[in-house]
């Protein structure tokens, strides 16, 4: 008959203490998923931040502001109403309204404020130009003129600032 020895001692397979043994697989799964969520979490952080800063200096944000002017400007009367460098939206009542005016916080095309843009601000010039001499600016802003009909047309300028300092300027011309 054999006998068969049961000493831990004696036996030839050793068993690794709690400390020597590693990670479970469940361990080192939790481990990667908590890892993985931290990064991930910070890199949406970090994104976020540069998306605010590029939205701070993003033209295209200027593009948008001074388009909403032109989109503006096309909607209204070119009769001269005599209102000229207005600052809120609410006295724009024709085209000639526009010359000199300055917003802060931008406004749209539809009148209203952008208020989420209020460390932004437009700046609009108007003026005429005789389509017969076009590098000739005319001050006269009404369509009409003293003496003989002339074919004009209008420059608006929209300049669009960023906490004061000049982003971009865009122009357009305009059919009265």
């Amino acid at each position: 008959m054999t006998t068969v020895d049961t000493h831990p001692a004696s036996s030839t397979r050793r068993r690794a203490k709690r400390g020597e043994r590693g990670f479970s697989f469940v361990e080192v799964l939790m481990a990667t998923v908590l890892m993985a969520y931290a990064v991930s979490t910070i890199d949406a952080l970090f994104i976020a931040g540069q998306q605010k800063a590029v939205l701070n200096s993003n033209p295209v944000t200027a593009r948008l502001l001074a388009n909403e002017i032109r989109i503006l400007a096309r909607l209204l009367p070119t009769d001269p109403s005599g209102v000229l460098g207005v600052t809120n939206a609410v006295d724009i009542v024709a085209l000639d309204s526009l010359q000199g005016a300055t917003f802060s916080p931008p406004i749209l095309a539809d009148r209203s404020t952008y208020d989420d843009l209020s460390d932004w601000s437009q700046s609009v010039e108007l003026s005429t130009v005789e389509l017969d001499k076009p590098g000739a600016i005319v001050k006269d802003l009404s369509a009409g003129g003293a003496g003989k009909e002339v074919a004009r047309v209008f420059r608006l300028a929209v300049t669009i600032a960023h906490d004061g300092e000049t982003v971009d300027e865009f122009s357009w011309f305009l059919r009265p």
